[in-house]
């Protein structure tokens, strides 16, 4: 079974952030499909 984990943040009327990871759920436990994002503020890695 996959899944989707989608945690964001919306300021109505001015923007909205959000991070997608698809998730794998097996008999081992998840596995997430691509990086995972450990910090918001720099969602694509340091630097």
């Amino acid at each position: 079974m996959t899944t989707s984990n989608v945690p964001g943040i919306d300021l109505p009327g001015s923007f909205g952030v959000r991070i997608e990871a698809i998730v794998a759920i097996i008999p081992e436990g998840p596995e997430v499909f691509g990086p995972m994002v450990e910090c918001i503020e720099e969602p694509f890695g340091p630097g």
